[in-house]
């Protein structure tokens, strides 16, 4: 649900790719470029705004990488 909105823009970038449509290109990459960076904005935004708290078991139990964690990122 988070990438659903930029399937659109992608989808119209590959079909103007294919038919050599220019025009509706540079749309599809303004468009994309656009949600890119006020995805980053907000996210900057956001993590500057509110603190998280690091010492929490949740937070702390996900930043140690075993053997197996290693294998399923390779894997995936």
């Amino acid at each position: 649900m988070v990438i659903a909105p930029m399937l659109g823009p992608n989808v119209a970038q590959s079909f103007a790719t294919t038919l050599g449509d220019f025009g509706l290109l540079a749309k599809s990459v303004r468009t994309n470029l656009i949600r890119i960076g006020l995805g980053f904005a907000f996210a900057l935004v956001f993590g500057l705004l509110f603190r998280p708290d690091y010492t929490t078991h949740e937070i702390t139990s996900r930043t140690v990488a075993n053997l197996g964690d290693i294998v399923l990122a390779f894997v995936s």
